[in-house]
């Protein structure tokens, strides 16, 4: 019997056992099972395809009980249990007792201390309500795990209430629902079946409008209503609508219009299921209209914690409409104006009113921002209230930090800013930071080596474009959170095989267009780069494939790299918590464009620096879906392609790409990964994964099942593809180059667990990651599976790595 065939059947021995392992402990939780009663066991709806299975599903009133990946293994259970076995609530009670005596008799020797007695009691308190927290939710264990579920048929009439109840609000009048169970042994199985019938459909909408202003903004002025006539009945709309009325009123200068006066009647008697929706707006009481406001006076007050006793020494100054008060004059009128959207004469808007009060608090110059509106004195009048941050601040952090390609390492990092720096509301900032982190070496993968990186930035943020822009288009920008930035900063980074210091500038302008989407444009990105030590081993690789036509020892010459990008983040909810989340980022980057102008006026000497020219372009997206109480799914796919063009032939090596890692394809060590179908063998015939491997192009995807197991402790499960290629054929690594026809069979797969310990404040990952598909080998041996996947020379697995381990800071994305 040959190698691979031994691996297989190893394989197939080891998915049987863990079958039989979940068979055996199927009962883990259920020891406990109440005589005559019922485990609720699994839940099922049977429903229309039609219908929101998942709306559905918000309304059953029993939840059942969470078991390990879906197995009959009930942990929380049997956590609970063993709680429930230790908790004695006469231990409680007696501590509490013991308490209020302790407390009460140091309270009674104080004497005429209303301050230490008060303490005391605050103490007391204290103590009291962690035994009552313990009498009410039980101990440690009691409160990780959870009490056994058992089929209550009261709870099951109201989710069938529940049910009817939701479809009355969709449309479907005539529908209805019932359940059935099926017992088998201790546990039940409940099925609720759904009957629609045909939906009431929206007929038309009629408007019963008294107040003629209203009606006018409602029925001409373009507003646009969320009833459709043709469309389902859905009760959820009506609430849109009364919420869309009342904020459009409300941004119409109707300050106090609530959505109470909003009231809808609905007439089914039209026949053929459709139905009219009469909305009918009410006048407020002992009034013939609803009241609207203009703003009267704008007053802008800088310090309004000031402990000034004297408020009248407070100076006055009028810009462009709008009152300043303050003792000082320490901020840019000009700046401030372009955040402010409140003007007098205007009609009162609560967008408008939000938006100042958004934009004023991102500049990081005000400690709080209130705007309240006073109508006393029969005048509007708009009241921003400021409180200005301390001018200077100083901060600093130690930790532990990680990159995509190495282990954890401790850093440590100081920072000190200094805001409205030449009282034009700009921020100064210089931070410095030095860490350490665990590395493979570059040339030898199976040693890590400390990485030590240090840098020093020095940077200068203002609220505005220091552009040649007209001020009118400045003003339109205002909404957009504009922002332009300078920096300068140089990071030295020693390795084993190599040093490096790089010496950045850059001039970048930000802006938003909503509140979850960014773009940024840095004009300027310079970087000179000195690699002033190379190791032998490194260097003579480096040389080696130099003769056989692999150039990247180009990268490694000091250089200067300058280039200019554009970047767009959107990220909606993508680190909330019950709703799907996402995240999407792009960045195109073309470098080297304006090479001739420094060369030709002599900034730049291209006889001592290396000079690149490339265009590099990336996209990013993930995506988090709930699919549990506690569970999560999360998805992410990542393109990336780098394109040199420049006499070198070469990108900069911080422009590679590079596969393996703990955020990248985890079957893989950090680099190891590819290009292509690269095999890894030596001249001896033997596999090495010695030397990190880049390429041009990047493809890369993860699916990821995060769980929630007890405590602090989560689980996950995930499968990970991707590759990097190259452009060019190269003889150094042969199979490297991306071509259509063949990159589908050069996808590795790697799959595996993981534990997660989250603190809140920090995230720490463990995972252990397998190789499934490995494109390093023959064709038709590449699937763990497939015969000759353990053939020579990949049967060795301490060169070949079949599983590998990570310890990482944070979730892989």
């Amino acid at each position: 019997m040959n190698t691979s065939t031994t691996n297989r059947l190893n394989f197939y021995k080891f998915f049987l056992l863990v079958l039989l392992i979940a068979f055996l402990n199927g009962c883990v939780g259920t020891k406990q099972f109440k005589e005559g009663k019922y485990v609720l066991y699994k839940q099922k709806i049977v429903a229309p395809k039609h219908v929101n299975k998942e709306e559905l599903t918000k309304q059953l009133v029993q939840k059942k009980n969470r078991r390990l990946l879906g197995l009959p293994i009930f942990y929380y259970a049997a956590i609970y249990n063993a709680g429930v076995k230790k908790f004695d609530s006469s231990k409680y009670e007696t501590k509490k007792e013991a308490i209020s005596l302790k407390f009460d008799t140091k309270i009674s020797k104080t004497g005429n201390k209303p301050n230490k007695i008060a303490s005391l009691n605050t103490k007391k308190n204290i103590k009291l309500l962690k035994q009552d927290k313990y009498l009410k939710e039980g101990n440690l264990f009691m409160r990780w795990g959870e009490p056994l579920v058992y089929l209550d048929s009261s709870e099951t009439q109201k989710t069938i209430k529940n049910i009817d109840n939701y479809l009355m609000a969709n449309g479907w009048f005539n529908g209805y629902s019932n359940y059935n169970v099926k017992y088998v042994l201790n546990r039940a199985y409940v099925s609720y079946n759904l009957t629609t019938n045909k939906p009431y459909l929206i007929d038309s909408v009629y408007l019963d409008i008294k107040d003629a202003r209203i009606d006018s903004l409602l029925n001409k002025h373009n507003y646009t209503t969320t009833l459709i006539s043709g469309e389902r009945y859905e009760q959820k709309k009506l609430v849109k609508e009364r919420n869309s009325i009342e904020n459009y009123l409300k941004n119409n200068g109707y300050f106090d219009f609530t959505k109470q006066y909003i009231k809808y009647k609905i007439d089914t008697t039209l026949g053929n299921h459709k139905l009219a929706i009469n909305l009918s707006l009410l006048l407020p009481a002992a009034k013939s209209a609803h009241s609207f406001y203009r703003i009267d006076s704008v007053i802008f007050t800088a310090d309004a914690s000031s402990q000034n006793i004297n408020s009248l020494n407070r100076a006055t100054d009028v810009y462009k409409g709008i009152t300043y008060r303050y003792f000082e004059p320490n901020y840019a009128k000009k700046v401030l104006n372009r955040r402010i959207f409140l003007k007098p004469d205007m009609l009162y808007s609560k967008e408008n009113t939000l938006s100042t009060q958004s934009e004023l608090a991102n500049m990081d110059i005000f400690k709080f921002v209130n705007i309240s509106y006073d109508t006393t004195g029969g005048n509007f009048i708009a009241n921003i209230f400021t409180s200005p941050l301390s001018r200077y601040q100083f901060s600093s952090e130690t930790g532990l930090s990680i990159s995509s390609y190495g282990l954890p390492g401790p850093f440590v990092s100081a920072s000190i800013k200094k805001r409205n720096i030449f009282k034009k509301l700009g921020i100064f900032e210089i931070d410095g930071r030095i860490g350490v982190e665990g590395v493979a070496s570059a040339s030898d993968q199976d040693n890590v080596y400390s990485n030590i990186e240090s840098g020093v930035n020095i940077g200068l943020t203002f609220p505005q474009f220091f552009l040649p822009l007209t001020e009118d288009f400045k003003l339109k920008l205002k909404l957009h959170d504009p922002k332009t930035l300078v920096q300068l900063g140089v990071t030295y980074n020693n390795r084993p095989e190599f040093k490096r210091t790089i010496l950045n500038a850059t001039n970048s302008y930000s802006w938003r267009i909503t509140k979850t989407k960014q773009f940024t444009f840095k004009l300027i990105d310079i970087n000179l780069v000195r690699t002033p030590f190379i190791s032998n081993d490194y260097l003579n690789r480096l040389k080696e494939l130099d003769s056989l036509g692999n150039n990247l020892i180009n990268s490694f010459e000091d250089a200067f790299v300058s280039s200019f990008s554009l970047t767009y983040t959107g990220i909606n909810n993508y680190y909330g918590q019950g709703v799907v989340g996402k995240y999407f980022g792009t960045t195109i980057e073309p470098g080297g464009t304006f090479n001739s102008l420094w060369t030709s006026s002599q900034i730049i000497n291209k006889d001592t620096l290396q000079l690149y020219s490339y265009l590099r372009a990336q996209i990013d997206y993930r995506q988090i879906t709930p699919k549990s109480r506690r569970g999560k799914l999360a998805y992410k796919i990542k393109i990336g392609a780098a394109f040199p063009y420049g006499e070198n032939g070469v990108l900069p090596y911080e422009k590679y790409f590079f596969g393996g890692g703990s955020t990248s394809v985890r079957a893989w060590k950090p680099r190891r990964l590819g290009p292509g179908a690269y095999d890894h063998t030596d001249e001896d015939g033997n596999v090495t994964y010695q030397f990190e491997q880049q390429g041009e192009i990047l493809l890369e995807t993860s699916l990821e099942y995060r769980q929630k197991i007890i405590g602090i402790l989560q689980g996950a499960a995930f499968l990970d593809a991707g590759n990097i290629w190259t452009l060019e054929d190269e003889p150094t690594r042969p199979g490297s180059q991306f071509k259509f026809d063949t990159f589908i069979r050069q996808i590795a797969l790697g799959g595996g667990v993981g534990l997660r310990f989250d603190f809140s404040f920090l995230l720490i990952r463990f995972d252990a990651a397998f190789k499934l598909v490995d494109p390093a080998r023959p064709l038709g041996s590449r699937f763990i599976l497939n015969s000759g996947f353990y053939d020579a020379p990949f049967n060795n697995r301490q060169r070949t790595e079949p599983v590998v381990y990570h310890f990482a800071i944070g979730y892989p994305f």
